[in-house]
């Protein structure tokens, strides 16, 4: 799946990508650098940049890959990551999830990159 959406960008190095039963979110890009990190007791190089998705019951793990992988092309194309905190307990889910795109172009960026890759019974309101 990931050399199937890297298609057009052959020069970039693809990230390894991990697959988690939890974590505080659902998914999480970790850029190139010569430095390990550890993830339930494993360690992981990021020499490569590291991709890691969480097995969530009813999560979408194509739609997350995507994502993520669209944060490793806008690395390595130079774009600088301008994302927030995504969690204010004062708002709704779904004014979470709108605040968080909108103020981020990397985010929305993302967010609209992974769209082709939303299963059909996906929460509406990510697709909205």
């Amino acid at each position: 799946m990931l050399r199937h959406m890297a298609r057009p960008d052959k020069q970039i190095i693809l990230p390894p990508v991990i697959v988690v039963e939890s974590f505080h979110m659902g998914g999480m890009y970790c850029a190139p650098e010569k430095k390990e990190i550890m993830l339930q007791g494993k360690h992981y190089s990021l020499v490569k940049g590291l991709i890691v998705l969480v097995c969530i019951p009813g999560g979408d793990l194509d739609a997350s890959l995507a994502h993520e992988y669209r944060h490793h092309w806008q690395i390595m194309n130079g774009w600088k990551f301008d994302g927030r905190e995504y969690n204010n307990p004062n708002q709704s889910y779904k004014q979470n999830i709108i605040r968080y795109f909108l103020s981020s172009r990397s985010e929305m960026d993302a967010h609209l990159f992974s769209l082709p890759y939303i299963r059909k019974d996906y929460p509406l309101q990510w697709q909205e």
